[in-house]
């Protein structure tokens, strides 16, 4: 796509094989995980003993978030690993972690065969499928995150929370089965051992996300380009992650075990015991839920192309809130067990966009830790919020009742709605909130309302844009105008040629026939297909108008704006030094990559950039130790940088942009080796 962010839904033949792969995967995942959880009600009695009523419900408190327990450790663990070797080994190793753990499930004898051994190797197992869950769940959303754009990113992050659930539903159903039909219940746990070794055949053909396997290639302290140095600048080696971020982010994700937990577990308790009913009847009743759940989705996947994530987590806000009040009465009260099965969807509502809604982080954090921290923060948030919630509602509902809800559900909605707005703040910054489907930077907003009433002289009558590399620019700054979503001023960029011609008459490029001009004409135009914003490219056109004639700073203001004259400034190789006798000091590239990222302009940099691309493409006129010692200080200064600049100014063909400069560097030594 390139900068006229044109809004493209349609996933090729390889995003959508990862999204099935990733979805199915998801399926399997949740099937397994969860089937313990549906069949709580009568395996706990199996493998727990029941000489202690109290140490009955403590035990299985301890059997429901004990999936958790081992989330921070898994968290960090697998996060570590797909930070290190790659997004998609981590998904072979959860799925073979939740296979092995259903199939040992489902040969452990009970409590009354082995004894407390039973217990333990149960608890183990839970341990291993939370293990396994998270890495699972917060894989597929990564891998998806770096793989597509806004708004496809969400709705397929949906269509794989979707899924999860929907797996859920199906171990709800085998569960449903296994009471009504009164089948052996471990035939449940050997099927979700061969799904997932199922899931494992499936994902071979996952490849890795083309971010990770950029950013791994970046990292690499020797590049395949005749062993140059590529120098990854310090914003991406050191860059410092925003705690503030980490924080809000693991706010957002403890409203999951708070809802997951009074859905299926306090709401599944409160019927047990107000109405008398069995544990079939809970399995039934989460039936029903899992049933509506399921099709709401679709709601929940179209809406999602539609409105930012954010928006709809502050829906689910407002629709816990006005419901809340009434929980404890309900619970107390009604014996309707239609009216228990709405509020069963409003504690559910907020699993409806979870995934989504955390995904919006991601994006946020550092590249080189983002597995880690995403695994880590779900895996302690998650751990947390179980083991508090299980725990604390035993003590609580003593003195409170049902009234032990508010307790719980109060901070946490606190803390979910202070988390969307901050994030909502730096989506607005930059530029993917408001303008959502959209996601572009904000810069870009306002591109064409730049004016200067400050005419050119008459002594700029004499040129024309009536040449080759004129029209050019112009026919695709036209096109692409098109179908921008804001529009460059045409008119003052044609006021930009005129001048660049003007002060570099006269002058030639290297190969003694193209007109110097030339060159910044190329440059601006291959700025615009990836930035299409008028301030830059002006800036583009005039980057050598300082450094190469007597056009002076003062010029570019009186006749363009501060902003523009600074970005020259900025690209102009020589800095002033001195008071009486003033001097011009020549900045290496490298010097000058330094000023820019000490002053954050990632637009002048990147316009440094595509100025040395297209040095690259017309090198061949040089002596092959000028052209060597450009394609050495290109890879060790330029290169490591273009996916950083490209992530700071929101350019979604950063790869492609990165893998040109990369393919004429390797000319550029082939030439000289064959030579």
């Amino acid at each position: 796509m390139s900068s006229t962010n044109q809004l493209h839904t349609k996933l090729t033949k390889n995003q959508k094989d990862t999204v099935a792969l990733l979805s199915i995967g998801s399926f399997l995942e949740y099937f397994d995980l969860m089937l313990y959880v549906h069949m709580a009600s009568i395996l706990n009695d199996l493998f727990f003993p029941k000489t202690d009523p109290t140490m009955g419900k403590i035990l299985a408190a301890f059997a429901f978030c004990s999936t958790f327990v081992l989330r921070p450790v898994g968290g960090f663990i697998i996060g570590y690993i797909g930070d290190k070797i790659g997004r998609r080994y981590t998904i072979f190793i959860t799925t073979l972690i939740m296979a092995g753990a259903s199939a040992t499930i489902a040969s452990t004898g009970t409590y009354a065969e082995i004894g407390i051994t039973a217990t333990y190797i149960i608890l183990a197992c839970r341990m291993a499928q939370g293990f396994s869950s998270l890495g699972e769940a917060m894989g597929a959303l990564l891998y998806l995150t770096e793989c597509l754009k806004s708004p496809t990113r969400y709705v397929t992050c949906t269509v794989v929370n979707f899924l999860s659930h929907l797996g859920s539903f199906s171990a709800l159903f085998i569960s449903f089965l296994a009471v009504s039909l009164n089948f052996d219940w471990r035939i449940a746990f050997w099927i979700g051992a061969g799904v997932a070794l199922v899931g494992i055949i499936a994902r071979s053909k996952l490849r890795e996300t083309p971010e990770f396997v950029d950013y791994r290639r970046r990292m690499k302290i020797k590049s395949e380009i005749n062993n140059i140095k590529i120098g990854i600048p310090q914003p991406i080696a050191n860059e410092k992650v925003n705690k503030k971020m980490v924080i809000t982010f693991m706010l957002n994700i403890l409203i999951i075990p708070i809802s997951v937990y009074v859905t299926y577990s306090y709401i599944g308790n409160a019927i047990k015991s107000s109405l008398g009913l069995g544990g079939d009847s809970v399995i039934t009743q989460n039936l029903k839920l899992v049933v509506i759940a399921s099709l709401s989705f679709f709601f929940v996947i179209a809406a999602s192309k539609k409105y930012h994530p954010l928006k709809m987590g502050k829906l689910i806000i407002l629709l816990l809130a006005v419901s809340l009040p009434f929980f404890p009465y309900i619970l107390g009260h009604s014996n309707n067990l239609f009216l228990l099965l709405i509020f069963q969807i409003i504690a559910f509502s907020p699993l409806f966009n979870s995934f989504t809604n955390i995904a919006v982080w991601f994006k946020y954090f550092p590249i080189a830790k983002r597995f880690t921290i995403i695994g880590t923060a779900y895996g302690v948030t998650t751990a947390a919020g179980y083991a508090i919630t299980s725990f604390s509602v035993i003590p609580l509902q003593q003195y409170l009742s049902h009234y032990c809800l508010w307790v719980i559900y109060v901070p946490v909605l606190i803390g979910f709605y202070y988390s969307l707005k901050y994030m909502e703040k730096h989506e607005k910054e930059r530029g993917a909130y408001d303008q959502y489907p959209y996601e572009e930077n904000k810069l870009l907003v306002n591109n064409g309302q730049i004016e200067n009433k400050n005419p050119l002289s008459k002594s700029y009558d004499k040129i024309s844009l009536d040449c080759t590399y004129a029209q050019k620019l112009l026919n695709n700054l036209h096109h692409r105008n098109q179908t921008a979503q804001h529009k460059v001023n045409i008119p003052l960029i044609e006021k930009a040629m005129i001048f660049t011609k003007y002060w570099h008459r006269g002058q030639m490029r290297n190969n003694k026939i193209d007109p110097f001009y030339s060159h910044p004409f190329f440059v601006a135009d291959i700025v615009s297909e990836y930035f299409f914003k008028t301030d830059v490219i002006i800036a583009a056109l005039l980057h050598d108008v300082v450094e190469d004639t007597k056009c002076t700073y003062d010029k570019i203001v009186y006749h363009f704006n501060n902003r523009i004259a600074h970005m020259v400034k900025q690209l102009t190789k020589f800095q002033i030094e001195g008071n009486d006798d003033i001097k011009k000091v020549k900045l290496s590239l490298e010097e000058t990559a330094e000023r820019f990222y000490k002053s954050g302009d990632f637009e002048s940099f990147f316009i440094k950039q595509i100025d040395r691309l297209h040095n690259l493409y017309t090198i061949d006129v040089m002596p092959a130790v000028k052209q060597e010692k450009i394609a050495k200080e290109s890879a060790r200064t330029l290169l490591g940088a273009t996916s950083f600049i490209s992530e700071r100014l929101n350019i979604n063909s950063k790869f492609l942009l990165e893998n040109k400069m990369i393919k004429l560097i390797r000319s550029i030594f082939k030439h000289r080796d064959k030579g």
